[in-house]
């Protein structure tokens, strides 16, 4: 019966954490305006850091990577971690990590947007290959 019993609670565990790991209730990854916020950005403050001359021309197969739940005891911010290609206007294509958190701001109502394109952060920012936001 022991066996049985430890087989059920394992199955129940991993039950509660794909759960938790399933889908984020803002699905920002593929939102307009995230992805205009990026195209923006990216236009108005890396480009003319970078001086390439170089703009996103599209964002496409955008999906979520990771979701991080608020937590009561470890974080009150949410955080949706997200992946994507960008077309550039140079013809390259590129990928894009991305994280939208909430809980931010006055009383935790604001959100933040962090954004790197791989190959395109110099300085490391975001870590080598965009690691911070992966």
């Amino acid at each position: 019966m022991k066996p049985l019993l430890a087989v059920a609670l394992g199955l129940a565990f991993s039950a509660l954490l794909a759960g938790n790991a399933a889908a984020s209730p803002h699905d920002a990854c593929r939102r307009p305006s995230t992805l205009n916020h990026i195209t923006k950005n990216f236009r108005d403050k890396t480009a003319p850091f970078l001086q390439t001359g170089t703009e996103i021309a599209r964002i496409h197969s955008t999906r979520m990577s990771r979701y991080q739940p608020r937590t009561k005891d470890i974080s009150s911010v949410e955080r949706e971690y997200c992946h994507a290609k960008v077309a550039l206007t140079d013809g390259q294509q590129r990928d894009l990590w991305y994280v939208v958190q909430w809980g931010l701001g006055f009383a935790g109502s604001g959100y933040k947007i962090d954004f790197c394109v791989s190959g395109l952060d110099p300085w490391h920012v975001y870590g080598a290959d965009c690691r911070s936001l992966r």
